[in-house]
């Protein structure tokens, strides 16, 4: 008997009289309802088992439970199936259930569940099928030792957080056809034990940690699904895939680190549709291939790899291909696209990023009929191909990053029958618009790129559907509409970054509800910040006004739901005190309020953030002492500070290093080279990156990211005194260190040799005495070394990067001597006086903090230049050399 009322229509509370009317009105079908109450569960279950005795199967999926199974449900000992999927129960997976005697499917997936997940489940030697899937907060592992009888078929954990190994004893799960477990934690190799499960016919573990080569699954024969994608597996693409499975109608192998050719019988295996290979390490040519135009693939993506050579003509005698993605390879050679004739099906064609050259004169624009996305970006274009006027069908363009010259046609604006969507065409050398100015009003586009080109003129009002607007590193030239924000009443990101727009910042900004990004930094713009911005979107997460002309004061109120990741109003007029209602951002990682005329007290309230990475206030009038008592908490994430150039005075307390964990090693063991970034629009392949260049003294150091590994301290230029404190030598993971043109004295830190990463080092224009330390010359990444202008004595270090550093490195200390300096050392020393007096310094230090718009998710390295230009005022010739390191960018 079946008792099923999932997928509910109207409310039935099971307590007092709605009890008794179910238990009368059940007929053993069905009975739709929307919300069932658990209040009374002991009763519900002892009412249930009394009327329905025999009861075999359960379904209250999709039905609003809330609250948590009671042990009671046992008295349904009958229970052959148990469905709950779909509520709300929020509780932990209860262990009782593993005692039904008979239960062969129970389903929990989306329902709340936390915890520990009982291995008891696992163990039933009744259960077929289990199924938790989507439990963000349920963890737990696989059993050692599946039983040998395990009856399992099913098994679903995506979207849980499982983790660890699959174990050997898998095997035992002779009856195993799905295992579903993506979107967890899993790692490791598959066990070699994996290859004699002989039932399988679809398995997903996308989205974990898996290593070693992909299992090649040879025995099972009757395997429909592959899904491997975006984990960490490495070697071949199996030849048993290509050869064998004659069943696999997808394979998906995305987003790993294979290597080696694509087995040419892939394209053509009898039930194959969906076949996804991007972004791994392929390599070498694709061959031709017989029988295409028996091939069933619609889906091909081979994109972001290393394949080289003229792509086959077979690939497009594949009649049923909907989309192809071959994009960010290796291929050469000449596209006619005439070749496309056979595929009149393709709705998708991505060639972007290859060394192909195209014939595009000509062209009959009815091969392309079905085409609804095509991108051609990085493809030695030359001119906007005139066949897109007839593809009624577009809706998605992307001709970036090629060499287009001169205006951009009026016809475009029309593509796709006026029903274009996506236009990316930045990157180019577009200089204007063919007149008559164009009218976007009509239009449907929601992702207008344009830029890095040399437009020019007025702002051009995008349609009221856009969502992402850039026209950054342009030309353009002019106030901003007063109502221009009316317009962009869906866009999330809006970039004007580096142009010529000048005026006032129109106050309809703050009618921008659903605005995450705003970036635009780098104009003219004058004017006030609108107070509003502070409090009236409870989405925006970046705001970049740096270098234009604002002036007044920073909003007073940031509202308590502050979403704020990014503020940087760095480079403009901006003066009063920080607005202490910053506080309510805590997701705030970046504030950039550097070159300004701000005032107050170091902001020890800003401890109380607990994601910021990044503090700037360089170059303001901040003052007074930094001595306060920090919690063990305070800027626990902090890798880059920046106070150079104001009033700060007194002692540098170890205290506050202390707890700066993020410039600690054993805080970041894990951490790899990630940069400070974030999607900040869902479904699509944007995300915003936070970049800085650093120009400190002697060092010109271009990032165009900023590494989450990347660790900077610059107090220069202030009133601080007294020691250096030991506690930053525990800072391990510091790269850059300034404390220059201060009134510092004592002896140079021993404790500094523990700073191993340490690169950029400039202790100059102090009161330091003593000796150098001989363990300073342990530290084999420094290459920028200042240590001029102090009372040092004796004689400096050889070995190691010592042996590179100019006597620039180390003048002005009367009591040194010895290589590089032309002194010889004496014998001995008198030790040297302090002099009030420092004389003139002509050493400036600046940080230079830019942005990048968007990037494209796929990986790609990171080459950090660090440029060391030194000069003096006499001589205002730079010297400069140049020292690279590279880091990579997973993306």
């Amino acid at each position: 008997m079946m008792l099923c009322i999932s997928f509910p229509f109207e409310r039935l509370t099971l307590s007092g009289d709605g009890l008794q009317y179910f238990s009368k009105s059940t007929s053993g079908t069905r009975r739709p309802l929307s919300s069932l109450c658990l209040e009374h569960q002991r009763r519900l279950w002892a009412v249930l088992s009394t009327k329905l005795p025999n009861l075999r199967v359960l379904g209250l999926s999709n039905c609003n439970l809330a609250g948590v199974l009671h042990p009671s449900l046992l008295q349904l000992g009958q229970l052959t199936d148990l469905q709950l999927s779909g509520n709300n129960f929020s509780s932990r997976v209860p262990d009782f259930l593993a005692k039904f005697s008979s239960l062969k499917t129970l389903h929990l997936s989306y329902c709340g569940l936390y915890g520990i997940f009982p291995n008891s489940l696992f163990l039933m030697r009744t259960l077929r099928s289990l199924d938790v899937s989507y439990n963000s907060n349920l963890t737990g592992t696989l059993p050692a030792e599946f039983p040998s009888g395990s009856r399992l078929e099913v098994i679903n954990l995506s979207g849980t957080m499982f983790m660890g190994n699959l174990p050997h004893s898998i095997v035992n799960l002779v009856f195993l056809q799905d295992l579903e477990i993506s979107q967890c934690s899993f790692s490791g190799s598959i066990p070699s034990s994996f290859e004699n499960l002989t039932e399988l016919r679809y398995l997903d573990f996308g989205r974990n940690n898996f290593s070693g080569p992909v299992p090649s699954l040879a025995l099972s024969e009757k395997i429909s699904g592959l899904i491997f994608s975006h984990n960490h597996f490495s070697g071949f693409i199996p030849l048993s895939y290509a050869n064998g499975l004659n069943y696999l109608e997808v394979l998906d192998l995305r987003n790993n680190s294979l290597k080696g050719m694509i087995p040419p019988a892939l394209f053509t295996k009898p039930l194959l549709w969906r076949l996804d290979l991007s972004q791994n390490q392929l390599n070498g040519q694709l061959k031709e291939f017989k029988n295409a135009s028996s091939s069933l693939l619609r889906v091909m993506h081979l994109d972001i790899n290393e394949l080289q050579g003229p792509i086959p003509e077979s690939i497009f005698k594949i009649r049923g291909l909907n989309v192809l993605g071959l994009s960010s390879n290796q291929f050469n050679g000449t596209i006619n696209f005439e070749m496309i004739k056979d595929t009149n099906e393709l709705t998708t064609l991505d060639l972007s990023g290859n060394n192909f050259s195209f014939e595009v004169s000509g062209v009959n624009s009815t091969l392309f009929s079905h085409i609804g996305k095509l991108a051609l970006g990085s493809c030695n274009l030359k001119e906007i191909p005139g066949f897109l006027t007839n593809l009624m069908n577009l809706f998605h363009l992307d001709l970036s990053n090629n060499k287009i010259k001169g205006e951009i046609p009026k016809w475009v604006w029309k593509l796709g029958n006026e029903n274009l969507v996506y236009l990316n065409l930045s990157n180019n050398m577009l200089s204007g618009f063919e007149k008559p100015f164009p009218n976007l009003s009509p239009g449907k586009l929601a992702v207008l790129d344009l830029h890095s080109n040399f437009l020019q003129g007025p702002f051009l009002m995008p349609s009221p559907s856009i969502i992402h607007l850039d026209y950054s590193h342009n030309q353009f030239s002019s106030s901003l509409p007063s109502r221009i924000f009316e317009n962009l009443t869906y866009a999330s990101f809006v970039s004007l970054s580096s142009n010529h727009f000048n005026g006032e910042i129109p106050f309809s900004m703050c009618e921008t509800w659903n605005l995450v990004v705003l970036d635009l930094s780098k104009n003219h713009f004058n004017g006030s910040i609108p107070e509003c911005l502070g409090n009236s979107n409870s989405f925006l997460k970046v705001l970049n006004l740096r270098n234009n002309e604002l002036h007044g004061i920073l909003p007073k109120r940031f509202a308590e739901n502050c979403t704020l990741r990014t503020l940087d109003v760095n480079q403009n007029h901006l003066e009063g005190p920080l607005p202490r209602s910053l506080a309510n951002c805590g997701d705030l990682e970046v504030l950039d309020v550097g070159n300004n005329f701000l005032n107050g007290s170091f902001p020890f309230w800003l401890e109380t953030l607990p994601l910021l990475r990044v503090l700037i206030l360089r170059s303001n009038f901040f003052g007074g002492s930094i001595i306060y008592s920090p919690s063990k908490t305070s800027f626990p994430l902090l890798q880059i500070i920046d106070l150079a150039s104001n009033k700060f005075r007194g002692n540098l307390s170890s205290e506050w290093f202390k707890s700066w964990k993020g410039m600690m090693k054993q805080e970041k063991k894990s951490q790899s080279s990630q940069v400070l970034r974030y999607s900040y629009l869902v479904l699509t392949p944007f995300y915003y990156k936070d970049s800085v260049t650093l120009v400190n003294k002697g060092l010109n150091m271009e990032l165009e990211k900023i590494l989450t590994i990347f660790t900077s301290i610059d107090l220069s230029n202030n009133l601080f005194e007294g020691e250096i404190p030991e506690k930053i030598g525990d800072l391990d993971l510091l790269y850059v260190l300034n404390l220059s043109n201060n009134h510092l004295t004592g002896q140079i830190p021993s404790s500094f040799r523990k700073l191993k990463e340490l690169g950029s080092l400039d202790l100059s224009e102090n009161r330091l005495s003593g000796t150098i330390p001989q363990q300073l010359t342990t530290l084999t990444f420094l290459s920028v070394l200042k240590l001029s202008q102090n009372l040092l004595v004796g004689e400096i270090p050889q070995g190691n990067q010592f042996g590179t550093f100019t006597s620039a490195a180390f003048e002005g200390n009367i009591g040194l001597c010895g290589p590089p300096l032309t002194n010889t050392c004496p014998h001995a020393l008198p030790p040297m006086e302090p002099n009030a007096d420092h004389g003139n310094s002509t050493w400036g230090v600046d940080w230079n903090y830019y942005w990048i718009g968007f990037g494209c998710g796929g990986g790609m390295g990171l080459n950090i230049g660090l440029q060391i230009c030194y000069c003096n005022e006499a001589n205002a010739k730079p010297k400069c050399s140049k020292l690279y390191a590279s880091m990579i960018d997973k993306g």
